[in-house]
Parts: structure tokens; C-alpha cells; sequence
């Protein structure tokens, strides 16, 4: 259709218009949704706050169960108690009065020094009173057997004087152990005392071995005297002599190496401070 006209051909039908603006888009919500959705947020707050409240019941009225120690297991730095005693550990905190601590080979070593002392200390006065039972002057028959009655108790003084020194070395032995079972540092030192401390109750037990024979010889010379024998009283009287003068003079090293061992406990002790 060449011939037509174009204005013609884009005439609408005349009861058709054309908008003047598109139409205006309304919305209108879902109540029912909504509704729906603000319950399930209602809902999943009220059970996140239930829950949160139980998890902070549970947490202020938990208490940790107290610890209990098997006998196989004692508390590391702690002494393990014999059986019928109460574990320090075990017990609640409000009867907890002091936690022991760990024996170290520094207190091995005082408690050895101070028994050590007392029994030397207890063999010198042994050797004190055996001699005061010598007889004050010359034997002669007529106090022979008084002086004789002296020397045997003299005799059984010396002896125990000697058994407490035998006691004495077996408390060194303890620190011997205590240095072999310590660390570097404290076991030098260790070692060091007790190496002191060996020394001087070694030659202490010779001086206690040394007065025993010389109050047992002192004896024999007095019940020969008693039997008549003049010679054999002199000849036992003068091996006790020989006793006598190495006790004597061995005096002096006793007490040179009883310093050394009272040095060696000092710097055992510096090395726990």
C-alpha cells in the first residue's frame, strides 16, 4: 500500500488513548508472612536466653572435684606421708595449717652435721668421765684392786664412746647418699662435707680405738700387779703409754680437719640461701 497515507496509518482507533505516565506500582505486604516471621524471632530470642540464663546457673554452681592422691602417686614436692596419717593434700583448705616441703640434700646435711656433733659430743664426755676412774697415783697392792674395779668401768665408758662414733659415720653415709642423689650444684658442696666429714670420724674412731686399748691395756697392768707379775704389769702399762701419747698427738689434727668439716657445712648452707 505505497499509496497511503502515513499519518493515516498511524491513527489509533478512537476509542483507545494513550497514557499520559506509566501506572504507579503499589506494594502491599504479606501480613500473614510478617506475622510468621516476627514469631520465629520472638521464638529463637526467648530460647537463646533461656539457654544463655542455664549456662550461668551452671557455671556459678559448679565446684571441681578435690584431687585425690593414690598412694603410688605422692604430691611432687611434697613428703609422702606413712600409712594412718592424713595426705597434706588430700585435705580441705580451710584445715590446711602448712604445706611440707620437699627434704632437699641441704637439710640431709644439717640434720647430719647436728647429729654428728651430738654423738661426738656425747663420746667426749664418755672420755671425760673414764678418765677421772684412772688411779690418781701409784698401784700398789693395797689399791690394786680398787683401781682395777676403776679401769673396767673406764674400759666399758671407752668402748661406747667408740660405738657412738661408729653412729656418727653411719649419718655421713646419709650425706654421701644425699650428694649422689642431688644436682650438679648442691652435689659438689655435698661431696665436698662429706669428704670433711669422712676424715675427721675416721681418725676420731683411731683416737677412740687408741683410748679404749689404752684404758683395757691400763687394766691388764693393774691385774698383773694384783697376780704379783711386776714385769708383766710394767710392760702392759708401758704399751698403754704408747696408746696414750698417739691419742695424744693425733689432738691436733682432730681438730684441724673438725674446721674443715664445719667450713665445708657453711658452704652447703650458702648454697641453699
Amino acid at each position: 500500500m505505497s499509496g497511503s497515507d502515513p499519518k493515516r496509518d498511524l491513527q489509533l482507533p478512537a476509542d483507545k488513548s494513550v497514557p499520559s505516565a506509566p501506572p504507579t506500582l503499589v506494594f502491599k505486604p504479606d501480613v500473614r508472612q510478617q506475622v510468621r516471621v516476627a514469631r520465629v524471632r520472638m521464638y529463637t530470642l526467648m530460647a537463646a536466653g533461656v539457654l544463655m540464663v542455664v549456662a550461668l546457673l551452671l557455671i556459678a554452681s559448679y565446684r571441681p572435684p578435690p584431687v585425690v592422691l593414690t598412694k603410688s602417686e605422692p604430691a611432687r614436692d611434697t613428703v609422702a606421708f606413712p600409712e594412718g596419717e592424713a595426705a597434706v593434700s588430700a585435705a580441705p583448705a580451710s584445715q590446711i595449717v602448712s604445706v611440707p616441703r620437699r627434704v632437699t640434700g641441704i637439710d640431709i646435711a644439717r640434720s647430719a652435721a647436728a647429729a654428728i656433733d651430738t654423738l661426738v659430743g656425747t663420746a667426749a664426755e664418755k672420755w671425760v668421765r673414764a678418765s677421772e676412774l684412772l688411779p690418781p697415783g701409784v698401784v700398789t697392792r693395797d689399791n690394786a684392786e680398787e683401781a682395777a674395779a676403776g679401769l673396767r668401768r673406764a674400759v666399758v665408758l671407752a668402748d661406747s664412746a667408740r660405738r657412738a662414733i661408729a653412729l656418727a659415720q653411719g649419718q655421713a653415709e646419709l650425706v654421701l647418699r644425699a650428694a649422689r642423689e642431688a644436682q650438679s650444684g648442691p652435689a659438689f658442696r655435698l661431696s665436698v662435707f662429706y669428704t670433711a666429714v669422712d676424715r675427721y670420724l675416721k681418725l676420731l674412731d683411731q683416737d677412740a680405738a687408741d683410748r679404749l686399748a689404752f684404758y683395757a691395756k691400763s687394766e691388764l697392768s693393774v691385774k698383773a700387779s694384783l697376780a704379783g707379775d711386776q714385769s708383766e704389769a710394767e710392760t702392759q702399762q708401758n704399751v698403754a703409754n704408747s696408746y696414750l701419747r698417739r691419742s695424744e698427738d693425733r689432738q691436733a689434727g682432730i681438730k684441724r680437719l673438725a674446721e674443715q668439716s664445719r667450713e665445708a657445712l657453711r658452704n652447703v648452707e650458702n648454697a641453699g640461701r
